[in-house]
């Protein structure tokens, strides 16, 4: 299962490579003066409220050497019977994330001030099921540090897994 965080880590390397020196979601200067880019990802099964699925950051956007770092939270068993419900009920599974932050503000005062804006995809509940919760995220930007895009498609499995307890995404951000 390793494997997975590799390929996410690369894949969303190419992120921030695409993003360039614009991608400032959540803009951090550390000491050094390197930039990161947070995103932070929320997602909800059916109709159900937003949660915090993860965050994934990028340090050192000007330079040549980026760090990556990718969390996210493990499904409880409640979650993970709510998706397999919700894929049999054939309801959808909802992610999104701040399109863009106002300047000064921090991503928890922007989550809960009015008028912020979010980019949302959807995909079948069952599809997540079916693919043993192995999904592909792409978030789009613009050059202006304005998340454009975002969407999210599972991973075919190459063979059957038992998936009677899985505790977390295996996912891919490009």
């Amino acid at each position: 299962m390793w494997w997975w965080w590799l390929a996410a880590s690369l894949y969303f390397l190419v992120l921030s490579c695409s993003y360039g020196n614009a991608a400032k979601h959540s803009k951090d200067s550390g000491r050094d003066g390197a930039e990161s880019l947070t995103l932070v990802l929320q997602h909800a099964i059916g109709d159900g409220e937003f949660s915090e699925r993860g965050v994934a950051s990028v340090r050192s956007l000007k330079s040549s050497t980026t760090a990556m770092s990718l969390s996210q939270n493990p499904l409880s068993h409640a979650q993970l019977d709510e998706i397999k419900s919700a894929a049999v009920s054939g309801e959808l599974y909802r992610l999104r994330t701040l399109s863009r932050l106002k300047e000064g503000l921090t991503e928890d005062e922007e989550s809960n001030s009015p008028g912020r804006q979010f980019v949302s995809t959807t995909i079948s509940a069952c599809s997540l099921v079916k693919s043993h919760l192995s999904d592909l995220i792409k978030v789009t930007g613009d050059g202006r540090g304005n998340v454009i895009g975002l969407t999210i498609t599972t991973l075919p499995q190459p063979y059957e897994v038992d998936c009677t307890n899985p505790e977390v995404f295996e996912e891919i951000i490009v």
